[in-house]
């Protein structure tokens, strides 16, 4: 009989022992957070978007530097003219006004462009982000930018690097089951 009792006592210990810890995983919630400006450079796509703006924004310079070659040699030519050189000046003038408005329009382009692609890669990114809190039972993911809104945190806390990787791999179409 005593035997029986020892059995179903630890039996009990057992059982409560493993429904404290499913109670205790349950209750506690997986939190982490992730440095953002980290996870957006390092994410794929806009490593390629950035790449495509430097590629437009050195094509754009190469035409404003066409325009300069240009007002140069116009300048010397008119400080170089024997003669008058009203026609010289009003052509200066005019290729000038050129330069200046195409360069206000590469910059707002350039601007409009940044956008852009910020806007892309942060809706890509917070589609993954949510994704990623959904399949690892995440509940919480703060975002720290070192702008105040998250002031200090375990470093054990940092999903970042783990976060990169998923982003990078869905985006790339890689990704491998956990």
């Amino acid at each position: 009989m005593k035997r029986i009792i020892v059995i179903f006592t630890i039996c009990n210990f057992v059982l409560l022992s493993y429904l404290l810890y499913r109670d205790m995983r349950i209750s506690t919630p997986r939190m982490g957070y992730i440095r953002t400006v980290d996870l957006f450079n390092e994410f794929t796509l806009k490593k390629k978007l950035s790449m495509n703006y430097e590629s437009i924004n050195s094509e754009n310079r190469k035409v404003l530097d066409s325009f300069k070659v240009q007002l140069l040699s116009l300048q010397n030519q008119i400080k170089s003219a024997t003669g008058s050189t009203d026609e010289l000046k009003a052509r200066y003038q005019l290729e000038y006004e050129k330069y200046v408005n195409q360069n206000r329009d590469f910059e707002s382009d350039s601007k409009s462009r940044e956008d852009k692609y910020n806007d892309i890669v942060w809706a890509q990114l917070n589609q993954y982000i949510k994704d990623y809190g959904e399949e690892q039972e995440v509940e919480v993911i703060f975002g720290a930018s070192g702008t105040g809104n998250l002031m200090y945190c375990q470093e054990a806390w940092d999903m970042t690097d783990e976060l990169i990787k998923y982003a990078n791999e869905r985006y790339e179409g890689t990704q491998t089951d956990n």
